[in-house]
Formats: structure tokens, sequence, C-alpha cells
């Protein structure tokens, strides 16, 4: 259930909203598989702090864990497995809000988890030249906002004369806007580890300020994987085998019984 039972009994929503994010609040701790996750990535966001980061430098663990940062992205907001989701981005002068943000802007997942992905490739969003990924532009920067913003921002919708390649076509298109097609999807996850996003807006004629934000989703209602299917499904089967196993024997007992008792008699 997206809201535990302990918080639903509280009546209104404000009350209930704590209760959920307290969890969030009060030392959380995220343990990720190490093969749905950008081990580079994850290494250049933590690289001041690395050593909070358990089972980072062990070859032999199979995932992390560390404390969810609930200073940085808050309580996160629940959407369901099936929503194209796109974040509705707000600019905010203290607790005024001045207006929505109508302005391209470029989102990336702090972790590089393999269950997020994009809606548009580039050659759908209609890309006549290469973006550079995340990986190339982290490689020039400290974090994620100065990696990619309105500085260095360089559209790809004017081609390239010094190339002709288009294998970068089913590239995934990271930039999203309040009007375009492009969201991010979800795929199944074995983890409710909450998914901490990083958005810069890079429009250049939009502001002469660098607006960034950071937020946290958790996604529910992720389809069982295959394995655990399998496991279901092999469960329920044996559970059916022995049930069938035991009413036989039972009935067979009872047959027997009978018969015994039927001899009994007629050697009277």
């Amino acid at each position: 259930a997206v809201v535990p039972a302990e918080c639903e009994s509280l009546g209104s929503q404000a009350a209930i909203k704590e209760c959920v994010c307290s969890k969030y609040r009060n030392g959380y701790v995220v343990q990720l598989e190490k093969e749905i996750f950008d081990e580079t990535r994850m290494r250049h966001y933590y690289a001041d702090s690395l050593e909070s980061i358990q089972g980072i430098n062990d070859i032999e663990a199979t995932s992390v864990s560390y404390t969810y940062d609930y200073a940085r992205f808050g309580c996160p907001t629940f959407v369901p497995y099936t929503e194209l989701f796109k974040p509705q981005l707000e600019v905010w002068d203290f607790d005024t809000k001045v207006k929505d943000v109508s302005a391209d802007y470029v989102l990336v997942e702090a972790h590089g988890r393999s269950e997020v992905s994009f809606r548009y490739t580039a050659a759908q969003a209609g890309c006549l030249r290469r973006l550079e990924a995340w990986s190339e532009k982290l490689l020039r920067a400290s974090n994620f906002t100065e990696a990619w913003n309105m500085k260095n921002h360089q559209s790809c919708f004017s081609p390239d004369p010094n190339s002709s390649d288009t294998s970068w076509a089913a590239d995934e298109y990271p930039i999203l806007n309040a009007t375009s097609g492009n969201y991010i999807t979800f795929t199944s996850t074995s983890t409710d580890a909450p998914f901490q996003f990083f958005v810069t807006v890079v429009d250049p004629d939009y502001s002469f300020c660098t607006l960034h934000t950071a937020f946290a989703l958790e996604v529910y209602g992720m389809p069982l994987t295959a394995l655990a299917t399998i496991s279901i499904v092999f469960y329920v089967v044996l559970c059916s085998l022995a049930l069938l196993a035991c009413t036989y024997l039972v009935h067979r007992r009872d047959i027997l019984a009978a018969n015994a008792n039927d001899e009994a008699k007629k050697n009277k």
C-alpha cells in the first residue's frame, strides 16, 4: 500500500502526509542492487562522501546501502508504475510563486538507475545532431547542475556539418518541457528505493539565473519480476499437488478401513 495502515487512521491529509514522510526524514536507509545502477555515476555523485556508501568498494558485495538525503530531496512524490511522469516546475521567490516553468529542462537520475528511461529517443524528438551524454559531461564538471545548464547547453536541432553519423538516433532524449510529449517511464524493479532526480533549466533565453532543483519519486504498483512470478507459480502448483496427495491418502485410508471392517464382519 502507498499509505501504511498506521498512517491511514490519522484522518487529516496533513497528518497522513507527515506520518508517511517521517519514514524518509529519520535516517531512512536505502538499499540498491549493484546491477540496477551506474556505479560510475554514483561514485561521481558521492565523490566527497563515498565512505558513506556501504558496499561500494566491496567487490563481492551485490548491493550498496546509504542514508536517504531528506534535506536535499524532501519527501518523495508517490506515482503509479503505469504513469508517464513529467515534473511540473514552478519558480518561487521564497514563499511567493512567480510562474510556471515553460522552458526546456534536463532531467537526470542521480544513480543512473536502469529502471527509469525517457519516452523519446533523440530521433523521435527531432534531433539533427548528437547530444552529449551525461557520462561525457560529468567528466568536465563536479556536479549535475554544472555539467549541463543554460550556459553550456547545445541544441540538437541544427545539423552538424562535420559529421554524417546517425548512430545516436536511438539515444535517450533527457530534455523535457511543459508541452512536449516526452516523459519518464519506469520498468519493473525488485526494490522500493526512491528514485532521486536533479533537474536544471537549459533554455538560455529563459532566465539570467541558473534554475535547478532536486526531487524524489516512489513508484508503486510495479509488476513482479519474472523470477518472482515463476517462484509463486511453482509454490502454488507444489501446494496444489501436496493437497491433492493428502486428499488421496486420506480417501484411500478411509476405503481401506471400510474394506477391513467388511472383511471382519464376513469372517464372524
